[in-house]
């Protein structure tokens, strides 16, 4: 055992051969299955090993991830998404990581939606730790190019969100502390509503394949259906920010388009919100939230909405 710690070591020290890289990969999936070890020495590890400053490390980390999510190894993953939601699911760490797991992985993987379509059950809390970063990376309001995600990374989110009904609130019904090492404070989870909701709002705006807009009909779908039958409890409500809606509707505003579009845009986004009003999800000043869906174009959902949940008035009180 000594001498493979020493070997691990001095591998981690320097940049491995791919032979190298092979054998830590598979001492590490080792590792981390040994069932004697509790989870909070394990994490206290991962954290060490797999710091946000390393890049050669974060590569290592890439492939180990990988090599996780293609044989089902849930110790590694669940290691993996404490450690996204202890630095934060939207960090550079985080992102980063997604994005070299879907480029060097997701993508090439042949019929990837078949080979994951169970990845929130083998782990839970990496799925939804993960596919809150990846909402991240596309239609991202902080780029000048809002670009969409691709069509394969599409049809396996689409999966999991209607497969899974708890996918996207699977990080907040966890308790991490037992998870983290001594003096460790847990850190809120964040779940992938607000950037799912973005995601198949603008779709009317910026996709013109039919089945790439059918999948994201799918997904809509799935997350009103999502939000309306989920099991709220107290700590659940607040799932959805009128900030992040705010973002959207200005999206929609600024983009050059045909009224067809533009219509189709803002009746998914006052389903959604129609849903999570009902569903007591969305949290921030809805005076604010009022205002701007003011400056929407003309649409009878939305007037529906400010009648019933008096946003009107929030916007002009007497």
């Amino acid at each position: 055992r000594g001498m493979r710690n020493h070997e691990v070591g001095l591998s981690i020290l320097h940049k491995p051969t791919h032979i190298h890289q092979l054998r830590l990969l598979t001492i590490f999936c080792d590792f981390f299955s040994v069932p004697t070890i509790d989870e909070a020495s394990k994490n206290a590890v991962f954290m060490l090993l797999f710091t946000s400053t390393n890049q050669e490390r974060a590569k290592l980390l890439v492939k180990l991830v990988s090599l996780a999510m293609h044989v089902g190894n849930s110790q590694v993953l669940r290691a993996t998404g404490v450690q996204m939601q202890q630095l934060s699911c939207t960090s550079q760490y985080s992102l980063q990581l997604a994005q070299a797991v879907v480029s060097d992985f997701i993508i090439l993987l042949p019929d990837a939606a078949s080979k994951l379509k169970d990845l929130p059950k083998i782990s839970p809390l990496f799925t939804a730790n993960f596919l809150t970063a990846i909402t991240e990376m596309y239609f991202n309001t902080e780029s000048t190019d809002l670009k969409p995600p691709p069509k394969i990374l599409l049809e396996v989110i689409t999966q999991w969100v209607e497969n899974y009904n708890n996918v996207c609130t699977a990080a907040l019904s966890e308790n991490l502390q037992p998870a983290l090492p001594t003096g460790a404070i847990p850190m809120p989870a964040i779940t992938p509503y607000a950037g799912l909701i973005k995601w198949c709002v603008l779709s009317p705006l910026y996709e013109t394949d039919p089945e790439v807009n059918r999948l994201y009909s799918t997904l809509h779908l799935c997350l009103l259906n999502s939000l309306f039958k989920h099991d709220w409890n107290q700590n659940e409500g607040n799932l959805i920010s009128v900030q992040a809606l705010t973002a959207i509707i200005h999206l929609i505003n600024q983009k050059q388009c045909n009224e067809e579009q533009k219509e189709k845009s803002i009746v998914k986004l006052a389903q959604i919100i129609s849903v999570a009003l009902f569903a007591k999800s969305i949290y921030g000043n809805m005076q604010d939230l009022g205002i701007q869906l003011n400056t929407l174009a003309w649409n009878r959902l939305v007037q529906i909405i400010f009648k019933e949940h008096h946003l009107d008035q929030a916007i002009h009180p007497c």
